[in-house]
């Protein structure tokens, strides 16, 4: 009995590893962080597949954005993106033999080499509500009627403010 578990155990761990050694194509989550400033610049991109090849976004995670669409390069062999921004242009290619993206970032005559390595894109932090007014302690009405219903409690209140204070 004791065989059989051996057996099976061997069968699932080399099944196992040819799973992970077999290449995974292009798509996925990528990221990269190029010197392109003194401290540290995480880049992200994320390739799905798409009818007719694959559909690719640029993520910039430390700069806190990302979901900006890439257009597909028709040039060379493999699939190849691009994206133009006011800084700079960013344009990456598929690499076969390395199994990554690999691409440049053009900036002010610069050209900075990036190299994409597997690895999830955390998502965009969000940002912080604004402070409500100190006026409304359990915010505004969302209806219009209820606004002037709400409307009509503070002049009430105020009235009474005011005449407490003529009687004092």
């Amino acid at each position: 009995m004791s065989g059989m578990k051996t057996a099976a155990l061997g069968v699932t761990l080399g099944l196992a590893l040819m799973g992970a050694a077999a290449p995974q194509g292009p798509a996925g989550d990528w990221r990269s962080t190029p010197a392109v400033t003194s401290r540290p610049l995480e880049i992200g991109m994320r390739v799905r597949p798409a009818p007719g090849g694959y559909a690719a976004t640029y993520e910039g995670i430390s700069q806190g954005f990302g979901n900006v669409p890439m257009t597909p390069v028709r040039q060379g062999p493999g699939p190849a993106f691009a994206t133009r921004s006011p800084v700079g242009w960013f344009s990456a290619r598929w690499d076969a033999k390395a199994a990554a993206w690999t691409g440049a970032w053009r900036a002010r005559g610069q050209v900075y080499p990036m190299t994409f390595r597997r690895g999830l894109i955390p998502p965009p932090p969000r940002a912080p509500s604004p402070p409500r007014s100190p006026r409304w302690r359990c915010g505004p009405p969302a209806r219009p009627a209820a606004a002037i219903a709400w409307l009509l409690v503070l002049r009430r209140r105020r009235r009474r403010r005011i005449a407490a204070a003529a009687a004092a």
